[in-house]
């Protein structure tokens, strides 16, 4: 009997800081995770803040 793959995931948040938006940070993020071998599972939309900036979230694993 072949035992199923136990994977990880990890869940980030992205905040809009001063200088960049969280796209700018998903992106980033998401270029570095895929060096390390992880993949995008999903990325949402969580929220606006109360200038209508958008936080994202994003979900990997490996």
């Amino acid at each position: 009997m072949s035992q199923p793959a136990i994977s990880q995931q990890e869940v980030k948040s992205y905040r809009p800081g001063l200088f960049r938006s969280s796209y700018q940070k998903y992106e980033h993020d998401l270029k570095r995770h895929t060096e390390r071998g992880w993949r995008l599972v999903s990325c949402t939309v969580a929220g606006r803040d109360i200038f209508g900036h958008i936080w994202l979230t994003a979900t990997y694993e490996r």
